[in-house]
C-alpha cells in the first residue's frame, strides 16, 4: 500500500515580496512610497554582494562585506505579531551561521532588535543616534558563530 501523498498547501498568511514592503512598519513609518522601497531592495539586489533573505513575512537585506561577514542594511517587517517577528529575527540569526558567517552588523537597529538578538547570540551595542521622533537606534555587532 502506497502511503497517501501530503499536498502542498501555501499558508494563506504568506504575503508577496511587493505585499511586505508595503505593509511593512519601516514603510509606514518613514511616509515614503513603497514603490520606491520596493525599487530599492530590487536595484540592490541586482550587485553579487546584496542579498534578501525571507523569513514568513518578513525580509532582510544584507550586504556582503568580506568572507563571514555581513551588514543587515534594512528589515522589513509585515508581521502582525512581536513573538512572530522575534522568531524570525532568531531563525535569520541561525540562517546566517548556518551560511558560514561569524560576524553580522548593523547601524539603525532598534531596542526591541537588539534585545531579541541578545537573548540567542552575543552582541555588542551602542547608541548611534536617535531617528527624527527623538527615539534612539543603534549601532550592534553580533557573534554568530556556533559554539565551539
Amino acid at each position: 500500500m502506497k502511503p497517501k501523498e501530503q499536498k502542498y498547501k501555501p499558508d494563506p498568511n504568506r504575503m508577496t515580496m511587493e505585499d511586505i514592503v508595503k505593509n511593512s512598519d519601516e514603510v509606514k513609518q518613514s511616509g515614503v512610497d513603497w514603490k520606491r522601497f520596493h525599487a530599492y531592495i530590487y536595484s540592490a539586489i541586482q550587485f553579487p554582494k546584496y542579498r534578501l533573505m525571507r523569513n514568513n513575512n518578513t525580509l532582510f537585506l544584507y550586504e556582503i562585506v568580506k568572507p563571514h561577514e555581513a551588514n543587515l542594511i534594512s528589515t522589513f517587517n509585515a508581521e502582525k505579531s512581536y513573538k512572530t517577528f522575534a522568531r524570525n529575527i532568531i531563525e535569520f540569526g541561525g540562517a546566517m551561521e548556518k551560511a558560514g558567517f561569524y560576524r553580522l552588523t548593523a547601524e539603525g537597529a532598534n531596542i526591541q532588535t537588539v534585545t531579541i538578538l541578545k537573548s540567542r547570540f552575543p552582541v555588542q551595542s551602542r547608541e548611534a543616534g536617535k531617528n527624527q521622533n527623538g527615539v534612539p537606534f543603534y549601532q550592534i555587532e553580533v557573534d554568530i558563530r556556533k559554539d565551539e
